[in-house]
């Protein structure tokens, strides 16, 4: 596959979904204006979840050869907002804003929007696209049912009826 040095193959996804046109430049040029990619984090006092939300970060930047800022909704800066003023300094021409969260809950309803909102006050020229909560794939029964394994091995042997699964979400 290719890509142009602003698009990356992600982009070429994203600028489907945007209307764009394909291009076909093949890295030697582009004229298709450049899609910058802002991920919305929810945020966290805890250095560990900042240290996972990087991670994703740094594999979304791997992913995707155009601009690629994160900010976040609580406890952490940047913002959403700091990370908007970013990719629009970086020269991105529109926007996809990517919620890093699995399910469609408050933040993803009322806050992200509301964030975007603003953004296209003060940007009033910018496209702005807001994509989909990275929803559960089919692999995260799996990843569950190991997970719950590793922890039933941590309490010892045990009767599989005498197992009991508490799963708890917020939203």
């Amino acid at each position: 596959s290719f890509g142009c040095a602003g698009h990356g193959n992600l982009s070429h996804a994203i600028r489907r979904s945007l209307s764009y046109p394909s291009c076909s430049c093949q890295g030697l040029y582009c004229l298709i204006p450049p899609v910058g990619l802002v991920v919305a984090g929810h945020g966290s006092p805890d250095p560990e979840a900042l240290r996972e939300f990087s991670s994703l970060i740094r594999m979304i930047e791997a992913a995707h050869a155009g601009i690629v800022e994160s900010g976040y909704l609580e406890f952490q800066r940047p913002t959403l907002q700091e990370a908007i003023d970013r990719a629009v300094s970086a020269g991105a021409a529109s926007l996809v804003v990517l919620p890093a969260m699995l399910s469609s809950a408050r933040h993803v309803k009322q806050d992200i929007p509301n964030e975007i909102n603003i953004a296209k006050k003060r940007y009033p020229d910018l496209g702005i696209a807001y994509g989909k909560p990275l929803d559960l794939h089919p692999q995260t029964a799996l990843l569950c049912r190991e997970r719950i394994h590793q922890a039933v091995l941590e309490i010892g042997p045990i009767d599989r009826k005498e197992i009991f699964l508490f799963i708890v979400g917020q939203g």
